[in-house]
């Protein structure tokens, strides 16, 4: 039910939580979880696209996260309490895999942030 593929598969549905169309990646109360993808080959990024799942007050959401890249570079950015599409704009960059961490949780009640869809835009690398 809160497997990492539910956040891969283009369903952008936020505003409950459980089995289809509600379907999400939970951390299980994990502080150190992390969400990694895998492109396969090398291609060139400049956008990211998060969705966090949004069934307040059950859910909490994380205010910062940080993304570290294949080549070294890292990102930490600030995060809304919302269900809407929260884009994140990149210089471009030639990565082989993304990684979502260091994600903090708001000081909201509940136990349970949780992330929707987890999208990354841009095409492929045309030199390695």
């Amino acid at each position: 039910m809160f497997a990492a593929r539910n956040a891969i598969n283009g369903n952008t549905v936020t505003y409950s939580h459980g089995g289809w169309p509600f379907e999400s990646w939970g951390i299980n109360q994990r502080d150190d979880a992390e969400f990694k993808v895998h492109f396969g080959r090398l291609v060139e990024i400049d956008k990211i696209v998060l969705y966090l799942r949004a069934d307040f007050p059950h859910d909490n959401y994380w205010t910062n996260v940080t993304f570290t890249f294949s080549d070294d570079s890292k990102q930490t950015v600030e995060l809304l309490k919302t269900g809407q599409a929260q884009s994140i704009l990149l210089e471009p960059k030639k990565v082989e895999w993304i990684t979502l961490g260091q994600m903090i949780k708001s000081d909201d009640s509940s136990p349970f942030p949780a992330l929707t869809q987890f999208e990354v835009y841009g095409c492929e690398a045309l030199d390695r």
